[in-house]
């Protein structure tokens, strides 16, 4: 069954009401970003979703869509993890642990 990501993404918003879903191929600073660490992991821009804050940052449109994209929507439900983690330990500490 394909997922119907504008739902999970509303889904998402319900319980973080500052969520955003954006993509790196299309923010200026994470496309840089993403040409940096690409010499340290050349996967960086087009297979892992990145949280910073409450925003989300997938690689591309391209990379949740599509059927049988089950392995990208897992790994967005896995950034949401991120998402609650922030909200129970708070910004700071969160962010501390999370860069460890």
């Amino acid at each position: 069954m394909p997922i119907h990501l504008p739902s999970l993404v509303q889904n998402i918003q319900t319980h973080f009401p500052n969520f955003r879903l954006k993509f790196k191929n299309e923010v200026w600073w994470m496309r840089l970003l993403c040409f940096l660490i690409g010499f340290l992991n050349k996967d960086f821009a087009t297979k892992y979703c990145t949280t910073l804050g409450s925003t989300i940052y997938a690689p591309s449109p391209e990379y949740l869509q599509g059927p049988g994209r089950v392995a990208p929507v897992t790994a967005l439900l896995h950034e949401t993890v991120h998402l609650y983690d922030m909200k129970r330990l708070g910004k700071i500490p969160f962010e501390v642990l999370y860069l460890a």
